[in-house]
């Protein structure tokens, strides 16, 4: 990651640096050796990543000439919901009626309670775990597409599947009571609201 490594005093990155001087020269130069000879590198290509949630926010444009940049935003809501409410119909197809209608509502109760996750578990030093992308919710999804009709063909099963996978995902990832105590809650509301289940 090109923002990861702590600038010095000075406000440079030593890796970054390094890297930079490559790109520019093909080279390096040998320190250990006596004269100082050059270590030339040939054919090696950068593929780079920054993180967008922590670590320095700026890298030096004179390593970022060399780069094509490309941003990525979180599809909207409605992009996921056509996403994944596509595959889990496909996957509930063949069950019963009333199972088959809870692909529509598990899936925007997937969304949003990603959202809130998302919104109240942020990360920080101790918890810099608390990342929240779409892995999550293709997590929460798989298990879903795992799921077997002779043993989840009720929309009571469905929703007990559904818990059981947003747990797995997302309060396995939690790490003091208070916030089990804040998704607990957070989950209850999402069962709760008549509008999503």
């Amino acid at each position: 990651l090109l923002n990861m490594p702590t600038p010095d005093k000075y406000g440079t990155q030593e890796a970054i640096a390094f890297m930079r001087q490559h790109i520019d020269y093909q080279f390096w130069y040998d320190r250990v050796k006596p004269g100082f000879p050059l270590k030339e590198i040939d054919k090696c290509q950068y593929i780079a990543a920054m993180n967008p949630k922590s670590g320095t926010f700026t890298v030096l444009d004179r390593l970022l000439r060399h780069f094509a940049m490309f941003t990525c935003s979180l599809p909207e809501d409605g992009d996921l919901t056509l996403i994944y409410g596509s595959i889990l119909k496909g996957h509930l197809k063949n069950w019963s009626r009333p199972t088959f209608s809870m692909a529509e509502r598990v899936t925007a109760a997937s969304i949003k309670l990603h959202k809130m996750i998302g919104k109240l578990f942020l990360p920080t030093a101790i918890k810099f775990h608390y990342q929240w992308n779409l892995r999550e919710l293709f997590n929460i999804f798989q298990g879903m597409y795992n799921s077997v009709q002779s043993e989840h063909d009720s929309p009571t099963d469905i929703v007990k599947l559904w818990l059981h996978e947003c747990n797995r995902t997302f309060r396995d990832r939690l790490t003091n009571d208070r916030d089990l105590q804040i998704y607990d809650d957070t989950v209850s509301a999402v069962l709760r609201d008549r509008s999503v289940l």
